[in-house]
């Protein structure tokens, strides 16, 4: 449906449920649209795009007839101040201003409504301020306030909170010591793009029931704790993009038959891979790049892990061959071994890769990687799964170029500062989706 919401919605003094949500609404909401709504408790309104296009115009002394239990609204503009209206609103169990255009301070009276939640969403706002931890909520409750400007330090909320969303905000200091026995029914926690520092607390060893850990993009050191033997079910472990030292604990093996997203690149960690990530036989990516790991790449990958679609190592002081049962992994689109100490020939297996050969038809998730193409660096997220690579610079590779030619969807080939001797074949033309190419040879180039 398209055009604006008609304003004799209003008179529907019966109307209990109001949902109007995945249109395509426009124009402007005002205190009329329900002026004699006396009987509603449910407001929906979600636009199915996010180029915001209808916009909410009401007074701020102006007092809804209704006492609304939820209320949903997302990617229409109710700001840009926090809705003044809902002052009175002290029966909500569901609150969700999502893409709002929502700024500034959430006013401490929402605060003193004394509500009971279910759901509380403000993400994807501009709001600011700290975020208290003194509203109350029902068991498994949901908090989504992400993508806004909160600042100080990270709130502790409700031991009921299972899914816990306060990523890219500037909350610093360090995650609450004891956040693992306040807030032990966690499932989902995401807490990446804060300035969040010092160590990992190992209270959260306690969290048994957890899911999905992101703490990503923060300031974070110490050593990684060893306590995943008591997370049995966890799935995403994302610490990217910190200041962890030491080793990677052998415990993060524990997880085996749930473990599928396992993120540690760009840290200071050290030593060889766990031996018992082996055990982890349904990961679909393992990103250890950018670290100071020094091991030969496990033969095992190819032999314990066939669901691998993601492998980066990059930039490490990983040694020795390439393993040719790495061309075990069938499912592979994303091979990334640069900038380490390898040496011996490219496996001939290689071209044999037939995750790069396929065609996807649907979406899939595969968490977020840096890609470097065309002389940069890259962030893929939600499009990583069309992304194929294989990346092998800057290393000690020698012998001849291999036949890629049934990679025919390989879109970024870098094979540049190896030892590479022999002639590029002219078959390579056949990659007809190839974007960017990087081979060092000491033969001349075939054109291509």
């Amino acid at each position: 449906m398209k055009g604006t919401i008609p304003v004799s919605l209003g008179q529907l003094s019966s109307l209990v449920a109001l949902d109007l949500k995945n249109n395509q609404w426009e124009g402007i909401i005002t205190e009329a649209h329900f002026s004699n709504l006396t009987s509603l408790k449910e407001l929906s309104i979600i636009l199915t795009y996010s180029n915001i296009t209808l916009y909410f115009d009401i007074r701020s002394d102006w007092i809804p007839p209704f006492k609304l239990r939820y209320l949903n609204l997302k990617s229409c503009q109710v700001g840009p101040e926090f809705p003044n209206w809902l002052r009175n609103q002290n029966q909500l169990v569901y609150v969700a201003a999502w893409h709002a255009k929502i700024s500034g301070p959430i006013p401490s009276w929402f605060w003193k409504l004394n509500l009971f939640l279910d759901v509380l969403d403000f993400s994807h706002n501009q709001m600011t301020g700290t975020a208290p931890s003194t509203i109350r909520f029902s068991a498994q409750a949901i908090v989504l306030m992400n993508s806004n400007r909160f600042t100080g330090p990270l709130p502790v909320l409700s031991s009921n909170v299972s899914s816990f969303h306060l990523d890219n905000n500037f909350f610093s200091g360090p995650i609450p010591e004891d956040i693992g026995e306040q807030m032990p029914m966690l499932t989902d926690v995401d807490l990446s793009f804060n300035s969040l520092n010092v160590s990992i607390p190992l209270s959260m060893g306690k969290l048994g029931s957890l899911l999905t850990l992101v703490l990503s993009n923060n300031i974070l050191t110490g050593k990684i704790p060893d306590f995943w033997n008591h997370i049995p079910d966890v799935y995403v472990i994302d610490m990217s993009n910190n200041s962890l030292s030491g080793q990677i604990p052998s415990s993060l093996g524990s997880p085996s038959a749930s473990l599928k997203f396992l993120t540690l690149s760009y840290n200071h960690l050290s030593g060889e891979i766990p031996s018992t990530l082996k055990d982890c036989t349904n990961i679909n990516t393992l990103n250890l790049g950018g670290n100071k790991l020094s091991d030969e790449t496990p033969a095992w990958l190819g032999e314990r892990i066939p669901s691998l679609l993601i492998l980066s190592l990059r930039s490490n002081m990983f040694y020795g061959k390439i393993p040719s049962n790495i061309c075990n992994l069938l499912s592979l689109h994303l091979l990334d071994l640069a900038h380490n100490n390898l040496s011996g020939s490219i496996p001939s297996c290689v071209g044999n890769l037939s995750g790069m050969a396929s065609d996807l038809h649907s979406r899939r998730y595969e968490g977020h990687l840096l890609v470097a193409t065309k002389g940069r660096e890259y962030m893929y997220e939600s499009t990583l799964y069309l992304v194929n690579s294989v990346d092998l610079s800057a290393n000690s590779l020698s012998g001849e170029l291999p036949d890629l030619t049934n990679l025919s969807r390989l879109g970024i080939l870098n094979l540049s500062m190896n030892h590479l001797t022999g002639k590029i074949p002219e078959s390579i033309r056949s990659l007809q989706r190839l974007e960017t190419i990087g081979i060092w040879i000491s033969h001349p180039c075939v054109k291509l």
